[in-house]
Order: C-alpha cells, then structure tokens, then sequence
C-alpha cells in the first residue's frame, strides 16, 4: 500500500528541521494506517533478534515524520506564546544523569529546550544548554562532535537567529549520524523521544498558564506524531527505560484519543525535481480544553520521570 504524504498548511513555512524531512513532508502511518484512533493496547516490548535492516528503514522514516525541537519551538513561537524559562530542564541537573540511557533522554530533553531558547532569541541561555548538552556528550562518546570551535561559532552568533538554529540543527544531525553508524539506535530512540516530550511539555505548560485556540490545536495535532513515536520504540533494541517509557505511553494514547479528526483533500502538487507528488489536506481536530488538561498532565508526568 503506497504511504500518504501529505503537508500541513501550518508547517509550509519552517525554514529548519533537526534532521531533513525528505519531501518536505509528514510520513503518515508509515505502516498504511488511516485511522486517526491511536492503538490502545499496549502491551510488554517482546524481546526479539537484533533489529532487522528492515526495522531501521521504518525507524527512520518514522524519525522523519516526528517534529523536531527546531520545528516545535518555530510552531509554538508562531501561536503567539512568550518565552518562559521555567519550564525548561535545569541545566544544573545535568551532572545526575549517569547511565547511558538516562543521559541520551536527557540530551534530547536539553535539545528541545536549547531550540526554544533559539528560537525565542536568549541566546545566553541557550549557550548554556549547548554546554550541558556538550558535557553529557562527553560521557557516551560523542562529546567530539561539540568541539571547542563549534562552541566558540554558537558564541561568535549570539545574534543570529537563523546561524544558531542552523548549527543547532547540524550538530544534532551528526549526532543522528553518529549513532546509526555505531548501531546505536536505542539512543537515538531515546533521544528522539526526550526531545518530543519536553516540547510538548513547554507547550502544555504554556498553555495550562494562558490557554489559546492556537496552542491548543498545536498540542492536539501531536496526536499524529505520537503513533510515530509508539512504532520507533517498538521497532528499536531493548533497553529497561524504553519499555517504561513505552507503557508509559499508553495513558497519553487514551488522552490524545479523546480528540477527534477528520481530513479534507484540498490539492496534489506534484515535486519534479523529488520526483514526489505532496498531498495537501487540511485537518479539522475536535477537542475540548479538558481534553488538553488531560494531556498536560500525562506529559507532565512522563516528563518528570525522565529528567
């Protein structure tokens, strides 16, 4: 069955991504689902053989279809939210993580939070995350890739937006790099995971401080990417904190399957020169203000079980 792509109207105009989205655009149900009902039963992560060529090709897919911190912090600057330096992980709790596993959520969750501080311009803030994430680097082998002159170039363009967002993006992409080449996948998992929780963290605390129709709708749309995510931990190697972190998941199912969707075709472009044809509908989601209370407090919860 041939996978729909489709673009959002709403995301036409990033002009970053962590990692580059192949067509511009979202991958949705990388396995042919349509439903906009998110499956509930989750059950325990079954050990199995190690992961199959296969299972990567999907896991990457997957990881593309996923915002980035990048992507969340310029959707969650453009509903009109203000910069709030409270719901962001303390770069002070950056020497407790000491496992691996603990270390490469954690670097994910700093990410996200060093792309909102981009984002939003408080860039000696953001300096700060840059460092913390450095440091934890240092501790599962790819501290290397945040060199001194990569540092020094964050600190040369405290003053441009588009520079820093850039580095930031390239920094992570070689990270994304890194791991695969060493086999790695359950940190990028974990990674990937950190980073999509503590984005959806700053939004639902936002929101919870000054609810708005236009961050409301950007919580809710994640409801596409959480299917995503559920798929990338089933199909990446065992390790204690994805299966938590996996049963976890299945509360925020049931919340984000409280909010309806339903989908109108409005044009096919055809890309040429990506020899891709990009659908684009616009999505209608029916949701209530309970209805993303209860997701807020889900995410809190997961997210304060992670840092």
């Amino acid at each position: 069955m041939n996978k729909l792509l489709f673009l959002q109207k709403n995301w036409v105009m990033l002009k970053k991504f962590w990692l580059w989205v192949i067509g511009v655009s979202i991958i949705c149900g990388c396995g042919g689902k349509t439903s906009t009902q998110l499956e509930e039963n989750i059950h325990d992560i079954q050990d199995t053989e190690p992961i199959s060529p296969k299972d990567k090709a999907k896991i990457e897919k997957m990881i593309y279809s996923i915002p980035s911190p990048v992507q969340a912090a310029l959707l969650l600057e453009k509903t009109g939210a203000r910069f709030d330096n409270v719901y962001m992980n303390s770069v002070s709790k950056a020497s407790s993580y000491q496992t691996t596993p603990q270390i490469a959520l954690n670097i994910g969750v700093y990410g996200a939070d060093l792309a909102y501080t981009n984002v939003y311009k408080k860039h000696v803030e953001g300096l700060k995350y840059f460092s913390a994430i450095q440091k934890l680097g240092d501790k599962i082998g790819i501290g290397s890739i945040f060199t001194p002159a990569l540092i020094k170039s964050f600190e040369n363009n405290q003053n441009n937006q588009d520079s820093l967002i850039s580095i930031t993006t390239d920094s992570f992409t070689e990270v994304h790099s890194h791991l695969k080449k060493n086999q790695q996948e359950e940190l990028i998992a974990l990674m990937l995971v950190g980073g999509w929780i503590e984005a959806l963290y700053i939004s639902c605390q936002i929101w919870e401080k000054n609810p708005s129709k236009a961050l409301g709708v950007l919580i809710a749309e994640q409801k596409f990417s959480l299917n995503d995510i559920i798929e990338v931990i089933k199909r990446s190697p065992k390790v204690p904190e994805l299966e938590k972190i996996y049963k976890d998941l299945k509360e925020l199912v049931a919340a984000y399957n409280k909010i309806k969707a339903s989908y109108a075709y409005e044009k096919t472009e055809l890309k040429k020169e990506k020899n891709l044809a990009v659908i684009e509908n616009q999505t209608k989601l029916i949701f209530t203000e309970k209805d993303i209370k209860t997701i807020s407090k889900v995410v809190e919860k997961i997210r304060n079980s992670i840092i």
